[in-house]
């Protein structure tokens, strides 16, 4: 009988055997809670990698579209710059026509003012050459 007691009496191994039935099953649910949780983390994991990679497919997308569009701008640039130089030369070319075209005017309007003169003096000069010869005529007739 004492031997009964230290073992914990006759229910002694009922009772040990349903607190090791208690204790697993409390120890399965945890294990069936961290599972879940687990296949949760792996799912949600799994998610996040297959944005990553669609994320990865769009950058590279868009750098493909970044790329292009930067050698436009710069393809743009260059074809406005020459555009401006052009554009310069037009003006400088203008500008020196301009300029020619005042220096012409100017030559212009000294000759003319020279043949102007010249042709008022030449035209006295005719006057005075027929007044001379018409003096000259009646002379001859009065003689």
């Amino acid at each position: 009988m004492e031997q009964r007691k230290k073992v914990g009496g006759v229910n002694a191994a009922r009772e040990n055997h349903k607190k090791i039935v208690q204790q697993t099953k409390v120890l399965e649910g945890r294990l069936q809670l961290a599972l879940q949780k687990y296949n949760d983390a792996v799912l949600h994991n799994r998610t996040l990698k297959e944005q990553i990679n669609d994320l990865r497919k769009e950058r590279m997308a868009f750098d493909v579209i970044y790329k292009k569009l930067e050698k436009d701008l710069n393809d743009k640039k260059r074809e406005m710059a020459q555009i401006i130089e052009v554009s310069n030369k037009a003006y400088e070319a203008r500008d020196a026509a301009v300029n020619e075209m005042a220096r012409l005017k100017n030559q212009a309007d000294r000759e003319h003012q020279a043949f102007e003169a010249e042709w008022r003096d030449l035209g006295k000069l005719i006057d005075m050459d027929r007044k001379r010869r018409d003096t000259n005529k009646q002379k001859r007739a009065g003689q």
